[in-house]
């Protein structure tokens, strides 16, 4: 399973094991191993910062030009991590995450952020998530969690701490940035691979729609809501037409 992207009031629903989205653009997806070393012209915001860039709306000013700032994240998801010495399908998803980390930092330091879309373990388990923490110390970008069916709620909140619950009781969150909104919602229904969105976290997501009526927002979770014709419609979200017809109102 991989995650899925959805760009609210555009009708576009994207999937991608690890990717970014520019604006409405699906830029990069589909990269099991580790984030491609593609070349980009936005500054690295850290020497942005050091030269006196400044960020308004979306829009950057350096030495009185203007310039579109383009927003620009990284979607891990399906890390399937486990205890120490063990695999999951073969592989040691806890070395491969590190990969994919030293790719983000030598490659990616221009990324506002990352976000981790789901199954961060294979299992639930307590170490898998200590692990995790452990590999995202490396990680030299900021760093934005949702769960998904192989993740324990309960566990996660444990190593991470409660404060990542929202008000919906769920691990859904809000991330404004650069003039535009990211939304994560988890879609994770406990004790089953398939995935459902509350109505608690419907009606929290028009409101936070309804909040930036003027701006683009994309919308991350683990689940797909559009049928793929593969397998893994097995666990689509149960109520996707719910969740889109809540992405229409955004205009």
């Amino acid at each position: 399973h991989a995650a899925s992207c959805a760009f609210a009031g555009r009708r576009r629903l994207c999937r991608s094991a690890l990717g970014y989205w520019r604006r409405h653009d699906l830029l990069e997806c589909g990269l099991p191993r580790a984030v491609t070393a593609a070349k980009r012209s936005a500054p690295d915001p850290r020497a942005a910062r050091q030269v006196g860039h400044s960020c308004i709306d979306g829009v950057s000013r350096s030495g009185g030009a203007w310039a579109l700032s383009v927003l620009k994240f990284i979607v891990l998801s399906d890390l399937h991590l486990v205890k120490k010495g063990a695999l999951s399908h073969a592989l040691d998803t806890t070395t491969r995450l590190r990969a994919g980390i030293d790719a983000i930092n030598a490659r990616h330091g221009d990324a506002d952020f990352c976000v981790l879309a789901g199954d961060l373990a294979d299992l639930g388990e307590l170490e898998a998530y200590q692990r995790l923490k452990d590999c995202l110390d490396l990680l030299e970008i900021p760093v934005h969690i949702t769960i998904g069916n192989h993740d324990d709620r309960d566990t996660f909140l444990e190593v991470f701490g409660a404060g990542l619950l929202a008000e919906t009781g769920c691990i859904d969150e809000v991330i404004d940035c650069k003039g535009q909104r990211v939304i994560l919602l988890e879609s994770v229904v406990m004790g089953q691979h398939g995935g459902r969105l509350e109505q608690a976290q419907l009606d929290w997501l028009a409101a936070r729609l309804a909040e930036v009526r003027e701006t683009p927002v994309t919308v991350v979770l683990h689940h797909h809501a559009n049928p793929l014709y593969t397998r893994v419609d097995r666990i689509i979200l149960e109520n996707g037409d719910a969740f889109v017809a809540v992405l229409k109102q955004h205009k």
